[in-house]
Formats: structure tokens, C-alpha cells, sequence
């Protein structure tokens, strides 16, 4: 009983650790193309990426949570449980 708490809680932990490093990546990639669009000399892309950081700043994380749990499987993409 115990050992097969351990196993999941284990595997668990390894799944965390791949969706922490994927979201690292990907956000830091990320998050580089948006600085440098932000200072970028290009007005409207200036423009275009200081409004994109805003509205994304504005809004909670939580929020973020809710609409891909309740949001994405109207679009034809569920999430296993």
C-alpha cells in the first residue's frame, strides 16, 4: 500500500518536473521575442507587443487556469483528469 503511494506520488514528481522545464522553455523563449519586440525601433510592433504584455499582466493566473480547464475542451481539446 504504502510502496504504490510512494510509486505515484513519485511519478508525480517527474511529470511536475517535465511540465516545470517545458514551461520554462517555452516561456522564456517566449518572453525574448517579446522584449525584443518591445524595444524594438518599429513603432507598431512596438506598439502591438506593449499591448499584448499588458493585457496579459492585467489578468490573474487563476483566471488563465479557468479558461484552458473550461475553455479548451470546447474546441475539440479535453484534458484528462
Amino acid at each position: 500500500m504504502i510502496t504504490q503511494l510512494l510509486a505515484s506520488i513519485a511519478q508525480g514528481v517527474g511529470q511536475t518536473l517535465y511540465v516545470t522545464g517545458a514551461s520554462l522553455l517555452f516561456g522564456g523563449i517566449i518572453g525574448l521575442v517579446l522584449v525584443g519586440a518591445a524595444r524594438s525601433p518599429i513603432g507598431i510592433i512596438r506598439t502591438i507587443a506593449s499591448l499584448y504584455i499588458n493585457i496579459v499582466r492585467v489578468i490573474p493566473p487563476i483566471t488563465w487556469l479557468f479558461l484552458i480547464y473550461f475553455g479548451l475542451p470546447q474546441y475539440a481539446l479535453r484534458l484528462s483528469t
